[in-house]
């Protein structure tokens, strides 16, 4: 395993076991959006990108650009619960009827 990542997971969900993580994580997205946004002008990571949009869209005086961002973050993390609650229901939905065809044939 590569040794500067060796034991980044962790059984015990604590603060110390998800700083590790965390922080790699949000250094990725950091160098996705300074690399994309040298590229090609724009940032390029999901959140983190749309969130770096929208402070360089307020600094440039763009507010139109920058409420539409603001909106954006607003609306995707409901969209995610609401995708995330459905298949749950979809799931507890496709679990009931196991039990009921079980129940009959039982």
């Amino acid at each position: 395993m590569f040794e500067p990542i060796r034991g980044f997971p962790s059984l015990q969900r604590t603060p110390q076991a998800d700083l590790k993580p965390g922080t790699v994580l949000a250094l990725v997205a950091g160098a996705a959006n300074a690399v994309g946004f040298l590229a090609v002008g724009q940032y390029t990571s999901h959140m983190t990108g749309i969130l770096s949009s929208v402070a360089d869209n307020l600094v440039h005086g763009q507010l139109v650009l920058a409420g539409a961002g603001v909106a954006f973050l607003l609306v995707l993390p409901r969209r995610w619960t609401t995708g995330s609650a459905c298949a749950h229901a979809d799931r507890r939905s496709a679990a009931a009827v196991q039990v009921r065809i079980a129940h009959r044939q039982g």
